[in-house]
């Protein structure tokens, strides 16, 4: 099985490093199974293990309603982002890479923290579905499903990408399985879920460092504690903080974020913004043609979901599952 390699390769890792002594038992009635910590001739610490191939932020909200302190959790996985360790680590949950990182406290005896183990690559394919180009036409049918039924120019043109991609961006889909043929004609997603969740990791690693305009500030900074007093332009919209708040009416916004087609002196002029890298104003280029948004002002909540997820902040975490149950989970099926 999958899950014991990956335990297996990440005790082993841990072992060679530490010379510590760790056993590994399959699940019985515990989430994935447990391991016992021989640190000394004390009785074992045992700890709840929850297997991945990969722990992204999206997860981290089950992961810290699972953690019960009567048994302390150890998350094992292939590869933990960056963000998300720090999360997990300000919850105290311990955690345990196929590399031999690991972060354990567990006072007043142990702590044990390695993290200059280069990351194992995971195996990932190589697909057209999740390039940039890709993203851009699976946000589409992430909010809208119809459109895998529509004509390639429809969806080219919605999705403002060349004509050619689509085709490659559909066989990708298709050799995944997250797109499957229902008949001669048409086409549908088997598990909204399972896109969503590669879109938003692969979303903030490719596409959306792309699309980055620029930080800016307030020429007035009081201004940006009355955002919602602005008029934006009707192609400028809020995203990750306020969008969340917009949608959730929940989420005091520390970073302001806006999707737009207009320039940079246009967004100087037009809310007197001043270019600022360490600003708390981010602007990222709007990647979509059609009208998608259902809160006025606002990206669509897939889009909004994502930012906060990928925060990594547990405060926009919290607001994003809000977010989600509200105005996505139902559409997910």
């Amino acid at each position: 099985m999958e899950t014991n390699d990956i335990v297996n390769r990440a005790l082993d890792a841990f072992n060679q490093h530490t010379q510590i002594k760790a056993v590994w038992k399959p699940a019985r009635f515990e989430k994935d199974g447990t391991v016992d910590f021989y640190f000394d001739k004390r009785k074992p610490q045992r700890y709840v293990v929850e297997i991945k191939k990969e722990i992204r932020n999206q997860h981290l909200a089950k992961l810290l309603q699972q953690n019960d302190k009567a048994m302390p959790m150890l998350v094992i996985a292939e590869n933990i982002l960056p963000k998300t360790k720090v999360e997990l680590q300000n919850h105290n949950i311990a955690y345990l890479e196929t590399n031999g990182n690991i972060y354990l406290k567990k006072l007043p005896h142990h702590f044990i923290w390695i993290d200059n183990q280069k990351p194992k690559a995971v195996t990932k394919e190589v697909n057209r579905a999740f390039t940039k180009t890709g993203l851009k036409v699976v946000f589409l049918f992430l909010v809208d499903d119809r459109f895998v039924n529509k004509t390639y120019r429809t969806i080219a043109n919605e999705a403002e990408v060349g004509l050619g991609n689509v085709n490659n961006i559909i066989k990708g889909l298709k050799n995944l399985r997250l797109l499957v043929q229902k008949n001669d004609r048409d086409l549908f997603i088997p598990d909204k879920k399972a896109i969503l969740d590669r879109w938003i990791t692969a979303y903030d690693q490719r596409l959306k460092p792309a699309i980055h305009i620029g930080n800016f500030r307030f020429l007035d900074n009081n201004s940006f504690f009355h955002w919602k007093n602005l008029h934006l332009h009707e192609e400028t919209l809020w995203g990750g903080e306020p969008a969340g708040d917009l949608y959730t009416d929940n989420l005091n916004p520390e970073i302001l974020t806006l999707y737009t087609t207009e320039g940079r002196g246009e967004l100087m002029k037009n809310y007197r913004l001043v270019p600022d890298q360490n600003g708390n104003v981010e602007v990222y280029r709007k990647f979509w043609k059609t009208e998608l948004n259902v809160t006025k002002n606002a990206v669509p909540p897939i889009l909004a979901y994502t930012d906060l997820i990928n925060t990594g902040n547990q405060r926009c975490i919290a607001a994003a599952q809000k977010l989600y149950e509200k105005h996505i989970e139902h559409k997910l099926g």
